[in-house]
């Protein structure tokens, strides 16, 4: 937060998927420019998770009646996503040959 410069009072969370943020004009600087650095910084911001990971989503597999859940993810640091709770290490698969 402090490389935004944005005071936890001005976060809110609406929902899961939505987070909303209200920048307030300084002295320093006008409200163009407070809101030309959020639109520039905020992509880079984690919310949570692995910073290496774009995107992550869980597939159902119907096999035989049976559920199968398999978690899909875009990035890299296969070794994060296997000491993940929830995740079976040992079953965790890669398509990038460095890892």
């Amino acid at each position: 937060m402090s490389k935004l410069r944005v005071k936890p009072a001005d976060i809110a969370v609406h929902g899961e998927a939505v987070v909303c943020v209200s920048p307030r004009e300084n002295n320093k600087s006008s409200m163009y420019y407070v809101l030309q650095s959020l639109k520039e910084e905020l992509p880079k911001v984690v919310v949570q998770g692995i910073p290496e990971v774009a995107r992550a989503v869980i597939h159902i597999d119907e096999q035989k009646g049976k559920n199968k859940y398999k978690l899909l993810v875009e990035g890299d640091n296969l070794r994060a996503v296997m000491a993940t709770h929830g995740v079976n290490g040992s079953r965790a698969t890669s398509n990038n040959t460095y890892e």
